[in-house]
C-alpha cells in the first residue's frame, strides 16, 4: 500500500501559492491538501502549480456553514461540485452541522454520496467539532445506520469534545478506524484540539495515543486492500495555535511541527503498509 503524506494550505495562506507547493516539496510531502477558492481561474492555476512541482493533491471542503437547514443543501452540494472540478484525489468534507437532526445530517451524507457516485470521486467526511461527526459516540450513530460511510479521521477533536483520549469508547474508536480513509495528523488532549508542543512530557501519553490510532488505520486500509493511504499534517495556526500573551507571536511554529508529525507518522507506519 502506498502512503502519501500531504501538506495543509491552513496557515500558509499569506504566501504565493507557488511559493507554498515549493515548500511542501521541499520539505519532503507528497502532496498537499487545499480549500480551493470559489474563482475558477484561480483554480485551474492553482492545480497548474501543483502538478509542476509533481504533487498530488487533496480537495478540502469546510465553508458551508448555512445554519438554515433548507438552505443548506443546495450550497453543500455547490461546493462540493464546484471542487470536485478540481479533479483532486478525493474531497475532505466537513459536512452537516452538529445542531441538524439526525436525519437531516443523514440527508445531507446521502446527497454527497450520491454526488461522489455520479462523478467516481471518493467524498470522505472529516471528524470535526460542529460537524455531524463531532463526537466519538454520535459519529457511532452514522457509523451503524451508513455502511458506506467513509471517514478522514482527526480525532484529536473527539478528544476534546470527551475531556478525555476516549478508553472508554471503543466500540466507537474500532468502528471508526475501520471505517477511515484518510487521516489529519494532529495530536488533541483532554483539553483542547491541540497540544502546544510534540515534546513535552505532560503530551507523551496523547501524542503515543494518536500514533496508534494512526497506526491501526493504517493496519486496516491495508487489510481491505486501499492502494493509497493519505495523512495531512494538521497542526494549524491561531486560534488552534496559541500566542504568546506578552509578544502575541506563535508559542511554536506551526509548520515546523507539521514536518515533525509527518516524520513521526512515517516512521510508525512505514513498515505497517508494506
Amino acid at each position: 500500500m502506498e502512503l502519501l503524506f500531504l501538506c495543509p494550505l491552513w496557515g500558509s495562506e499569506q504566501l504565493p501559492f507557488t511559493e507554498f507547493v515549493a515548500n511542501a516539496k521541499a520539505a519532503g510531502y507528497d502532496g498537499v491538501e487545499v480549500a480551493f477558492p470559489t474563482d475558477r481561474k484561480v483554480c485551474r492555476e492553482w492545480v497548474a502549480a501543483i502538478r509542476d512541482h509533481d504533487l498530488c493533491f487533496v480537495a478540502q471542503h469546510w465553508d458551508t456553514l448555512t445554519a438554515d437547514y433548507d438552505k443548506h443543501g443546495p450550497v453543500y452540494l455547490d461546493r462540493l461540485s464546484q471542487l470536485a472540478e478540481t479533479e483532486p484525489l478525493f474531497i475532505n468534507s466537513h459536512s452537516g452541522r452538529d445542531h441538524f437532526s439526525f436525519i437531516q445530517n443523514q440527508a445531507l451524507l446521502a446527497s454527497a454520496d450520491g454526488l461522489s457516485r455520479r462523478l467516481g470521486l471518493p467524498i470522505y467526511h472529516e471528524t470535526h467539532r460542529g460537524r455531524f461527526n463531532f463526537a466519538a459516540h454520535v459519529t457511532l450513530q452514522y457509523l451503524k445506520a451508513l455502511p458506506d460511510l467513509k471517514i478522514t479521521a482527526d480525532f484529536s477533536h473527539w478528544c476534546c469534545v470527551a475531556e478525555s483520549l476516549l478508553a472508554d469508547q471503543p466500540e466507537a474508536l474500532t468502528l471508526a478506524i475501520a471505517r477511515s480513509y484518510h487521516v489529519h495528523c494532529r495530536v488533541g488532549h483532554s483539553q483542547g484540539s491541540q497540544v502546544t508542543s510534540l515534546a513535552l512530557p505532560e503530551y507523551a501519553d496523547a501524542l503515543e495515543q494518536h500514533l496508534q490510532w494512526w497506526a491501526a488505520i493504517t493496519a486496516s486500509a491495508r487489510a481491505r486492500g486501499q492502494k493509497q493511504l493519505t495523512f495531512t499534517s494538521e497542526f494549524g495556526p491561531a486560534p488552534y495555535m496559541l500566542n504568546d500573551p506578552e509578544t502575541g507571536q506563535p508559542i511554536a511554529d506551526q509548520w515546523a511541527m507539521n514536518v515533525q508529525v509527518m516524520q513521526l507518522v512515517r516512521e510508525r507506519v512505514q513498515k505497517i503498509a508494506e
